[in-house]
């Protein structure tokens, strides 16, 4: 039996789909467990189970019997997620994962956490000195949740870390987010309405979301490390690079669609821990993210919608 067995939650969503090639690669016994049929991948079981049900948790775990977790899970309908009461039923469940996990012999584990657990006006955020203040559920339930992963790890000596997400984007994204907002919009030559875009964030292609989580995973890392690029780039920048490869920016309108007053200017990740304690850098530059989820709306999209 391989010595590093690990369990993928969220193995058919955004991000975990793109982590099962990166465990296999680190020499990972996958279990990957979904709620809804999954295609064969080689060398992946796969399990059916419903992670709101305590006993079926608790039976995936003792079937499985993982060394190692990558818990990314979670409700995240676009529009919904920030403030919905699904994010309670998430604690839940993670709690009854963490504690069958710990139950039946597990040895480290990484969840998902969320740069919502900031306070951004901080700007650029740092796992030791930024404040945590999370202005929606979503942050707060994350923030809850790591809270306890920490005690729990420190009262049983389990290896723990909590990956901070910043602002990604990819291959089968949910439309309405940004990037595939604007690359469908103009596939179908249709207006592009925005705020100024002066508002600078962190963006990493899905693909490095995935090995960075995998990586830190497979270090010794504890508690919490940001999952970003460190390199910011305005949402004006990112739509302007978009255009400048399908064109018909004359589709486009900057200052059309009103900022949130509220809005932060700046949120970047500081990723000196996931450089140096997890040993990690991106392998896709902004410009290749984009061409490879440019080719993948080309290749899904019924521009006739």
């Amino acid at each position: 039996m391989n010595s590093k067995r690990v369990l993928l939650t969220g193995a058919t969503g955004f991000i975990g789909r793109h982590c099962i090639p990166e465990l296999l690669a680190r020499g990972y016994e996958v279990h990957a467990v979904s709620s809804r049929p999954a295609g064969a991948i080689d060398g992946v079981q796969w399990h059916r189970a419903d992670l709101h049900e305590g006993g079926e948790t608790d039976a995936l775990l003792e079937k499985v019997r993982a060394t190692h977790l990558l818990h990314l899970a979670w409700y995240a309908v676009h529009g919904r997620y920030w403030q919905a009461l699904e994010n309670l039923d998430w604690v839940q469940a993670s709690l009854r994962l963490l504690r069958a996990f710990v139950k039946h012999g597990g040895q480290r584990a990484t969840f998902a956490g969320t740069c919502a657990e900031y306070d951004w006006t901080a700007g650029r955020c740092s796992e030791d000195t930024t404040p945590l203040r999370p202005q929606a559920l979503y942050g707060v339930c994350k923030h809850a949740l790591h809270l306890v992963l920490d005690e729990v790890s420190r009262q049983t000596g389990l290896g723990s870390a909590w990956g901070r997400v910043f602002f990604l984007y990819g291959p089968a994204e949910q439309p309405g987010r940004l990037v595939p907002s604007v690359i469908c919009s103009l596939l179908r030559r249709q207006p592009v309405s925005c705020s100024t875009g002066e508002q600078m964030r962190d963006y990493l292609y899905v693909a490095d979301v995935a090995s960075a989580f995998v990586a830190v995973l497979d270090s010794a890392l504890q508690g919490a490390v940001n999952i970003g690029s460190g390199t910011p780039f305005s949402v004006r920048q990112i739509v302007d690079r978009i255009v400048n490869k399908l064109g018909h920016s004359e589709l486009v309108s900057f200052g059309r669609r009103e900022s949130r007053q509220d809005e932060a200017a700046l949120v970047l990740a500081d990723v000196n821990r996931l450089a140096t304690q997890a040993r990690w850098s991106p392998r896709f530059s902004l410009d290749q993210g984009l061409d490879l989820t440019i080719s993948w709306w080309r290749e899904h999209l019924d521009v006739r919608g």
